[in-house]
């Protein structure tokens, strides 16, 4: 009875799969930050397969392709991941072979910031190589990856210290921090490359000014992958000793 069910589950899978259209921009499948889909991939007669999702300027966000475990096993595949602008045709990001922690071989995983406007951003997954089986089954993961703090006070003598530590081996390039004011307004901003397995401190008070925005809020975007990176806000007063701490998170639908 098991293995009927199974075969049955995997024939609904397949059935899905096989019916899906998204082999054009003008088809693409609309998909929400959180989400996994599955879709094929195959070498013998390549086809490209599409997804649209709406993207926020300031915010950062990844794709990543993994192998789907059906009963059969797609163990072998090379997948490559093209993110465009609202045209389908400027590349944003392209990445084929997933080389940075956590590797992936030959699966991929593109990641951003969008230092764009607000618009609809079209991810292509296509076979990058023979290895891919025929009709291989492919997970797709889309994720936002902005990392938020919800407060920092610089009034008075207090300073507000953000420590972000990089998780990976690697170092990491173009990570934005930028403070906010109780209204949403940007008060400050920096641009800063945090060393491999190293951390990186950042005082609010470098950056804002304390006579127009004395708190808020500190949100990070960098080009890296989910949860690479982790930080706080320690906020203290040098006269009066007290402190208190703010913890970075993701916004994660599921």
């Amino acid at each position: 009875m098991k293995r009927i069910l199974a075969s049955a589950a995997f024939l609904l899978v397949s059935a899905v799969l096989m019916g899906q259209a998204n082999t054009t921009p003008g088809m693409a499948a609309q998909q929400v930050w959180g989400q996994k889909t599955l879709s094929y991939v195959n070498s013998a007669t390549p086809t490209q397969f599409w997804f649209a999702l709406e993207a926020v300027s300031g915010r950062c966000y990844c794709v990543e392709t993994a192998n789907y475990e059906t009963g059969y096993g797609d163990k072998f595949m090379d997948t490559k991941l093209t993110v465009y602008r609202q045209d389908h045709a400027t590349p944003i990001v392209v990445n084929d072979d997933n080389n940075e922690e956590p590797k992936g071989y030959f699966l991929s995983r593109a990641c951003w910031v969008h230092n764009l406007p607000n618009e609809t951003v079209f991810v292509k997954l296509a076979p990058s190589a023979s290895i891919v089986a025929s009709n291989s089954t492919v997970s797709l993961r889309f994720l936002e990856t902005t990392l938020f703090c919800p407060w920092f006070f610089v009034a008075g003598d207090y300073n507000a210290f953000s420590l972000i530590r990089n998780t990976s081996y690697t170092d990491l390039p173009g990570v934005v921090v930028t403070w906010r004011g109780l209204n949403g307004i940007v008060a400050g901003s920096t641009t800063v490359t945090i060393p491999a397995n190293g951390t990186v401190v950042l005082n609010a008070r470098t950056f804002v000014n304390p006579a127009l925005f004395s708190n808020g809020s500190v949100e990070i975007a960098y080009p890296g992958a989910p949860d690479q990176l982790q930080g706080s806000t320690t906020t203290l007063s040098g006269t009066t000793g007290l402190g208190f701490d703010a913890l970075f998170t993701q916004r994660k639908p599921w």
